[in-house]
């Protein structure tokens, strides 16, 4: 990010999301980031998908679209 905070999913050995190197999450089954860019207005924004899968009692699966800072 603009703001130089990293985001990093890290399978092994304990299935975690971390924001610069600290542990926020733990648990996760499956994490996949993805970045597109549309333009409105001509105006470009930059989205971030998350896809995931967290462990529980029971399986909770999420996709989130995050739209990044684009003025």
């Amino acid at each position: 990010f603009e703001d130089g905070t990293v985001y990093t999913y890290k399978s092994s050995p304990d299935n975690g999301i971390y924001r610069n190197e600290v542990k926020i999450c733990n648990n996760i089954v499956y994490c996949q980031f993805a970045k597109q860019e549309i333009e409105v207005n001509s105006v470009t924004k930059h989205i971030v998908q998350l896809q995931m899968a967290i462990q529980g009692s029971h399986l909770f699966e999420t996709t989130n679209e995050y739209v990044l800072r684009y003025w």
